[in-house]
C-alpha cells in the first residue's frame, strides 16, 4: 500500500505596511504583495497620519480587488517604528513580513522565505538582499551578504550598506516578545537596532536570492542625516562591547557623515576633503571612502543582471 501525501494547508502570512504621504507609490506596494504566488496573506496597512490622497488610494485599490485586508488610520504620525508596532499587534500569521509603503516585492518573495522558515524551525527571523531603484536613472544596485553578523557590523560602522530589514525582514511570531518590537525612540537607524536585538535573542539568517526592490522616493528618512546620525552614535554607545570598540566605531560613522555632507554640497568640497585627509593621513577617512567606493561598485555590477527583471516586474505593476 502506497502511503498518501497529504498537502499541509500553508500557513497564514501577515504583511505590515506602513506608509506616510506615498500616494504616488503605494498602489504598487499593495499590488506587488496580492500578486505573490503565495496566496494565504492578510495585508495590514498602517496610515501615519498622511496629509495626501494616500488614504484614498489605499480605499480605491481594496474597493477594486478581492483580498485579506486590515487598514490602521493613525491620526497622529509618532514616527515609523510606531506604524510598524501597531501592524504586528493587529497581525495574526504565523509569521509577519515587513514592507515599506513605497517598495515592492518580488512574486515569489513570501513563498521562499516561508518556505526557509518552515525547514528551519529555530530561525526567528530572515532578511533578504534587495534593489536599489530609482527611477531618475537605469542604474541598479544589489545590496547582498551572506553572514547577517557581518552584515550587522558594516551596518553600525557604515562601511557597508543597511540590511533594509523594513522591507526584506520576516519573524516568526513564536519568538516574538515586546523586548523586540521596534524602537520608536529611534529614527532612521530603528531597522539596525531591530535587526541587533534579534540577533542577541534569536537566530537570525540571511535567505541568498534578491526579493524586493527598495525604491529611492522623495522624502524619505534616510535622507535625513543629522538625525540618523545622532541615533548611530546611540547605538554605538548601546551596543558596543569595549571602549575602545566605541571610539573606533564612533570614528568611522563620523568619517562616514563628513563625505555624505560633502557629497550633497558638491564635486568641489568632496574632492578637498579626499586632498585634506590623504595629507593628514586620516585612517578612519581612507577607509571610509575605500569603503563607500567599493561597496558601490559592487552594487552596481550586481546590480546589472537583473535590470530585465526588475524592468519586467515594474512594468507588471502600472
Amino acid at each position: 500500500m502506497v502511503a498518501r501525501k497529504i498537502k499541509v494547508k500553508s500557513p497564514l502570512v501577515s504583511v505590515v505596511i506602513p506608509t506616510f504621504n506615498k500616494s504616488l507609490f503605494i498602489e504598487a506596494t499593495m499590488l506587488s504583495v496580492l500578486n505573490q504566488t503565495y496566496r494565504n496573506i492578510e495585508i495590514i496597512l498602517v496610515d501615519n497620519g498622511s496629509t495626501d490622497n494616500t488614504c484614498f488610494v489605499i480605499k480605491n485599490f481594496i474597493s477594486r480587488n478581492q483580498g485579506n485586508f486590515k487598514v490602521i488610520n493613525l491620526e497622529v504620525n509618532k514616527g515609523p517604528s510606531n506604524a510598524r508596532n501597531q501592524g504586528i499587534m493587529a497581525s495574526t500569521g504565523k509569521y509577519i513580513f515587513f514592507l515599506d509603503g513605497d517598495d515592492i516585492f518580488f512574486q515569489n518573495k513570501v513563498r521562499n522565505q516561508v518556505e526557509f522558515m518552515e525547514a528551519n524551525l529555530e530561525v526567528g527571523l530572515t532578511i533578504t538582499p534587495y534593489i536599489i531603484y530609482s527611477h531618475r536613472n537605469k542604474f541598479l544596485r544589489l545590496i547582498k551578504n551572506r553572514d547577517p553578523f557581518l552584515l550587522i557590523a558594516n551596518w553600525l560602522d557604515m562601511t557597508g550598506f543597511g540590511g533594509s530589514v523594513e522591507s526584506t525582514g520576516c519573524i516568526r511570531r513564536s519568538k516574538l516578545k515586546s523586548t523586540l518590537l521596534y524602537d520608536t525612540d529611534l529614527m532612521g537607524s530603528e531597522g539596525l537596532d531591530f535587526m541587533l536585538r534579534w540577533s542577541l535573542d534569536s537566530i537570525i539568517r540571511v535567505i541568498p536570492e534578491p526579493l524586493t526592490i527598495y525604491r529611492l522616493s522623495p522624502n524619505q528618512l534616510h535622507r535625513d542625516t543629522s538625525a540618523i546620525q545622532e541615533n548611530m552614535g546611540r547605538l554605538v554607545v548601546k551596543y558596543a562591547k569595549n571602549e575602545e570598540q566605541r571610539v573606533k566605531i564612533a570614528k568611522m560613522q563620523k568619517a562616514f557623515f563628513e563625505i555624505s555632507k560633502l557629497r550633497s554640497q558638491g564635486e568641489k568640497e568632496l574632492s578637498l576633503f579626499l586632498v585634506i585627509t590623504l595629507l593628514k593621513f586620516d585612517s578612519c577617512g581612507l577607509k571610509m571612502v575605500l569603503a563607500i567606493c567599493k561597496r558601490n561598485l559592487v552594487a552596481f555590477l550586481l546590480g546589472f543582471k537583473y535590470r530585465r527583471d526588475v524592468a519586467v516586474l515594474l512594468n507588471s505593476l502600472e
